[in-house]
């Protein structure tokens, strides 16, 4: 009997440990995502002078936000990164942390060159364009890659994760606490309201991207209610960051050049 509970407890040790795991790769690459991001933005201030007060607002508050809670552990501010089984919800609690990145993986590349890179710009989700035609690096070999409709489509798909972190990984599970913890409203009431909300902010930040396009409009809100019903299943948020960011280097002019000429070759 003492036997089989080390086993148990062994198991759900390394289970702990699987998921922390995760959690540091997720950590690691949203600092390396940022810094790119706002580093690029940053060098192109003038061109890019909207989206650089934007995603520079949105990572400040993540990180404010993020800091905060470190050192106040409040039940009102919270983040949704990759979370431990059992803090998921019943039926999803068995599927493995690392099944979910995986598979965030493989699908990123599947969606980025097979089903995005297919799709009109006006009736799906798409992404914002940086100005980057006069942003070049003075390095051998690398002059003619990062620039142009390259470093477009590279700081559209970081976009597209600093978007993901912020709205669905902060600000989402940010109101459904509140709405629980202040307002005392039961769970699924609370996830009802933060997703009608969430996806409502969403669509109308992305009224900078397409104006009043209905389509498109309709569409984002469609994908955000998607976004946060994966994330209050999965509670992980390796697929939404998959599926954002394949989604806007899917739509770049880059990856539709790319197959082109991949095309031609074969």
């Amino acid at each position: 009997m003492e036997r089989q509970t080390f086993n148990i407890n062994n198991t759900e040790h390394f289970n702990k440990k699987q998921d922390t795991n995760y959690s540091s790769i997720l950590d690691i690459f949203i600092a390396i995502s940022f810094i790119f991001l706002l580093a690029v933005l940053v060098l192109t201030f003038e061109q890019n002078m909207k989206w650089g007060i934007i995603f520079g607002f949105m990572i400040f508050v993540y990180f404010f936000a993020r800091v905060y809670d470190m050192i106040d552990k409040t039940e009102t501010i919270t983040t949704i990164g990759v979370e431990d089984s059992q803090n998921k919800p019943l039926g999803f609690s068995a599927i493995p942390n690392s099944w979910i990145f995986w598979g965030s993986i493989i699908f990123f590349f599947i969606y980025t060159f097979f089903v995005a890179s297919g799709y009109h710009y006006n009736i799906v989700v798409g992404a914002p364009q940086f100005n980057t035609a006069g942003f070049t690096f003075n390095i051998a070999g690398l002059q003619s890659m990062l620039y142009g409709d390259f470093l477009n489509a590279i700081l559209s798909a970081f976009a597209g994760i600093a978007e993901t972190i912020f709205f669905f990984g902060f600000v989402f599970p940010s109101i459904i606490s509140n709405l629980v913890h202040k307002f005392r409203l039961d769970k699924i009431i609370a996830v009802i309201i933060g997703v009608i909300i969430v996806s409502s902010i969403f669509t109308i930040f992305h009224l900078a991207v397409y104006g009043l396009n209905e389509v498109a409009l309709l569409n984002l809100f469609v994908f955000a209610i998607f976004n946060c019903i994966i994330l209050s299943l999965l509670h992980n948020i390796f697929p939404l960051i998959a599926w954002h960011s394949a989604n806007n280097l899917g739509l770049s002019q880059w990856v539709h050049t790319f197959l082109n000429q991949l095309e031609n070759i074969l």
